[in-house]
């Protein structure tokens, strides 16, 4: 059984329960608004609906654990994506391999690729210009 976590929306002060993404891109969107949601630590205590001063605050400790958690999963992504280029060029620079099997392994690498982006990254302008798909 997979794991739950509690997702918030700060600006509705609503919370809901979903399958933990442990901060990674997730597709749990508010179900009032349709913007992103955040998982919360299972920590947190989530304010009553109406108590102001405590969304406040969580909307606070929100910003500032995106402020964290984003950069770092950005560097993470980016950094997968660095080993998996170079892993399709040494394979692409690979004279030896058999066509059919070096086609199968880029095939696969690029596959990874497109994953690390799905989990990292949740706007296309947050990539390097070398990391876009397709090239």
């Amino acid at each position: 059984m997979n794991k739950q976590a509690t997702y918030v929306c700060t600006d509705c002060q609503i919370a809901q329960r979903a399958e933990a993404a442990y901060h990674y891109v997730h597709p749990n969107r508010c179900k009032s608004c349709g913007k992103p949601t955040w998982e919360l630590s299972y920590r947190r205590r989530i304010p009553k609906q109406g108590d102001e001063k405590g969304w406040k605050e969580l909307a606070l400790l929100v910003w500032e654990e995106q402020q964290e958690f984003i950069p770092r999963r950005h560097q993470r992504g980016h950094e997968q994506l660095s080993a998996l280029e170079k892993k399709q060029t040494a394979l692409q620079q690979n004279k030896k391999m058999p066509a059919e099997m070096k086609l199968k392994k880029l095939k696969y690498l690029a596959w990874q690729k497109r994953k690390v982006i799905e989990k990292h990254f949740e706007n296309p302008e947050d990539l390097l210009p070398n990391e876009k798909l397709g090239e």
